[in-house]
């Protein structure tokens, strides 16, 4: 199948409910040639070892939300049935809930990235112009440094971030839109580039995309073994909250439904 027609699960990802303005940056990113599925998802049928980077603490309470471990469990799982070794490196935020269903879940400071490693980042804070790191509505937040990865190994071709916001590692690299389309922009845009970048409605979203990309490229399913329902309770349960509502709540964003499942 023709990248084209893989692309267009972007579209279907980059559905922007709240309104954020990232369908807009996607738009106008994708028109230009600056945003493609198909790249990544072929490194990474390449890649022996993927390492995902994930976790998003909200203030004020500096718990994470349910946006981007789920869409990391779900390409975690997908690499694995190809026969990739995954790992995932956790802010602190989120570290505790993807224990509990990822073995190969890591702290930053106790798991090293090789040079060989295809690296992804899902839903994780980039630093911004002024050397710190913002919510969506401007706050301050103190994640773990996890977009530290993402710089010393951008270049190299193996880095695919993923967000949906534009204050998120590797959407440096769009950051003129950001700024163009998305409230406080220039305020809360990340100044950390990728090799490649995938925008979504949601993180998650974007992350079902990639791995729908991978089905396509592979004629397999990948996406049968993910059940969205079965792993955001237990998210729920590990205590991480809608990122968007601010609390515990089984939803991503203020969306209950509509993955592309």
């Amino acid at each position: 199948m023709s990248g084209y027609h893989v692309d267009a699960l972007l579209h279907v990802a980059n559905l922007d409910l709240r309104g954020r303005g990232i369908w807009r940056v996607f738009s106008e990113a994708y028109a230009t040639g600056r945003i493609s599925i198909t790249r990544p998802a072929e490194i990474l049928l390449n890649a022996n070892t993927v390492t995902v980077l994930v976790g998003f603490p909200i203030p004020p309470s500096g718990i994470g939300e349910t946006d981007g471990p789920l869409g990391a469990l779900c390409l975690a799982i997908a690499l694995e049935s190809l026969g990739k070794y995954v790992r995932i490196i956790a802010d602190k935020s989120v570290l505790k809930a993807l224990r509990e269903v990822w073995e190969n879940t890591f702290s930053l400071s106790n798991v090293s990235v090789s040079e060989k490693d295809v690296i992804v980042a899902i839903e994780v804070p980039g630093r911004s112009k002024d050397g710190r790191y913002y919510s969506m509505r401007g706050a301050l937040i103190s994640p773990d440094p996890l977009d530290d990865i993402i710089l010393k190994h951008v270049g190299s071709g193996r880095t695919v971030c993923i967000g949906d916001g534009g204050n998120e590692a590797g959407m440096g690299s769009l950051r003129d839109l950001i700024v163009k389309h998305v409230p406080l922009g220039d305020k809360i845009a990340s100044s950390v580039p990728a090799d490649h970048v995938i925008t979504g409605g949601t993180s998650n979203w974007a992350a079902y995309a990639l791995v729908g990309a991978l089905s396509t490229l592979t004629s397999r399913n990948l996406l049968k073994e993910f059940n969205e329902q079965y792993y955001l309770r237990i998210m729920y349960d590990s205590g991480l909250i809608d990122g968007v509502l601010g609390r515990k709540s089984l939803s991503v964003d203020g969306i209950h439904k509509g993955t592309l499942q």
